[in-house]
């Protein structure tokens, strides 16, 4: 992540051995709004490329993929003011398809730059789900989000959330809740919104704060903006 060692200080220790992705370029430009293009095709779930693995039976492993829309917006925090006048984007990765979206595949290519995916969406038998979702896109409009936590059938809370931009830094929130809608509208899938190895939703991170800003006089400040992404990761741990 494009972070630095201030940002990293606020991510939850679990966080530190699971999450995956390269670094960004510091030099890179700033997150287009997602455009559709040919190269995206290339990288999404009908591809049989990506990195293999194996399981314990000795079965190739499922190369994991995800689809992630996450923008900042502005908040009436007035103590440390969102640097966004307008929601802006900061990771972009698969394709908004109707009606459902396509993951781009861990190990290919979106628009020639590196697509970074690692995730686990594990059962427990309370009937809930212990997730931990990374995935990024290195370059031009590279960024990357990540979410950990638990959920239910219905949904979760307390969960923790990052946003990553190489020119903008990481805004990170631990209070953040996922439901399971997609552009607004409910998720409805026969599997269900979440499954071992699967989870579509949307996440929600009202206070999501870069600690680490340069100020005026020099010195370090801080910036909290309204975090939201919809997101779908598939053929996860």
């Amino acid at each position: 992540m494009p972070a630095g060692d201030a940002g990293d200080a606020g991510r939850p220790e679990a966080s530190n051995d699971s999450a995956a992705g390269q670094t960004l370029d510091a030099d890179a430009a700033a997150t287009p709004p997602y455009a559709a293009s040919d190269a995206t095709s290339d990288v999404t779930e009908s591809l049989d490329g990506g990195q293999e693995g194996s399981n314990e039976s000795g079965a190739p492993a499922p190369n994991p993929g995800a689809f992630v829309a996450a923008y900042l917006s502005p908040t009436s925090d007035t103590s440390a003011p969102c640097p966004f006048a307008f929601s802006q984007s900061f990771s972009q990765l698969g394709s908004p398809t109707e009606p459902v979206p396509q993951a781009a595949l861990n190990g290919g290519e979106q628009d020639a730059d590196a697509v970074n995916v690692r995730c686990s969406v594990d059962a427990s038998a309370d009937g809930g789900f212990s997730i931990l979702l990374v995935a990024g896109v290195d370059g031009y409009g590279g960024g990357e989000l990540e979410a950990m936590g638990t959920v239910s059938s219905l949904g979760g809370t307390g969960i923790f959330g990052a946003f990553s931009n190489a020119l903008y830094g990481t805004y990170m929130d631990d209070g953040c809740t996922i439901t399971f809608t997609y552009e607004g509208v409910g998720v409805t899938v026969d599997a269900g919104p979440v499954s071992a190895g699967e989870i579509w939703g949307h996440l929600d991170c009202p206070a999501a704060t870069d600690t680490d800003v340069e100020a005026a006089d020099g010195g370090v400040t801080s910036r909290t903006c309204d975090g939201h992404a919809d997101f779908r990761f598939v053929d996860c741990e």
